[in-house]
């Protein structure tokens, strides 16, 4: 049960966080929320069926690093178990968190693509019990043409676990910052 009351504190944090930044400075502070598919794939390389997503971000602009962004995401993850329980599989559930910078490349006329890297922590059931372990992550996504006060955005990521069993997780997100 400590794992749902560190996800649900790191959720309240974040929404704090965007209470609070988004009352320093609305053009400077952006709120992001996603989902979308997931992806895993374990030690034999194999793309497993996709699982769903929900996601919930914070970014702050930050003028000292060549115009980039600073992204903090909490994100639940639910993933189809494995077929074969000789494999071990990992639970349905998985939480991830990370801190990510996020950088525009290029200049489209009213869509922006951007890289984005990070770190944080990997919440996974190995079945013998939840373990936290450290990922990074990486990935590439669009911003599309705003609509209102809202910008859609597409983004696909890879999360490497770097600790425990090897595996890999890919979400494919589609969502909308303001």
């Amino acid at each position: 049960m400590t794992y749902r009351s560190n996800a649900l504190g790191c959720l309240v944090a974040t929404v704090l966080l965007a209470q609070a930044a988004a009352g320093q400075s609305a053009s400077s502070t952006t709120v992001t929320v996603s989902g979308g598919w997931t992806s895993l794939t374990e030690q034999s390389s194999q793309l497993r069926d996709a699982g769903a997503h929900v996601q919930l971000g914070v970014s702050r602009q930050m003028q000292s690093l060549v115009s980039s962004r600073l992204r903090f995401d909490i994100g639940y993850h639910s993933i189809p178990p494995v077929a074969d329980p000789r494999r071990g599989a990992p639970s349905s559930s998985v939480w991830i968190v990370t801190g990510s910078l996020v950088k525009n490349i290029g200049l489209m006329r009213r869509s922006q693509p951007y890289l984005v890297a990070g770190a944080g922590a990997i919440s996974i059931d190995e079945g013998d019990g939840r373990v936290t372990h450290l990922d990074v992550a990486g990935g590439v996504g669009l911003v599309l043409p705003q609509i209102s006060r809202i910008r859609p955005f597409v983004e696909a990521r890879y999360h490497r676990v770097m600790q425990g069993r090897s595996r890999d997780f890919i979400p494919l997100s589609l969502g909308f910052t303001f």
